[in-house]
């Protein structure tokens, strides 16, 4: 698989989280985006489509990051 062409969603409240995950990432060829809240992942999950989603499931608004989670089976076609 070509991984310039593979989308990661990173999804953190904290900046500081987001901002040291990019850089290997882009260095190993990922495409990066990034969100700071549930509903703001789901906004873009709707808009676009990632190949892997990485949560932090310790965020507040923790029932955004379960719909986040659920929106990611229902595209895929992913049981639950």
């Amino acid at each position: 698989m070509n991984q310039a062409a593979i989308r990661i969603l990173v999804v953190d409240d904290e900046p500081a989280i987001r901002r040291a995950l990019r850089p290997p990432l882009v260095e190993l060829g990922f495409q990066i985006s990034e969100a700071s809240r549930g509903e703001e992942a789901l906004q873009m999950l709707r808009a676009a489509t990632f190949d892997a989603v990485l949560l932090d499931v310790n965020m507040p608004a923790s029932a955004g990051l379960r719909r986040c989670g659920a929106s990611v089976h229902l595209r895929r076609g992913c049981p639950s």
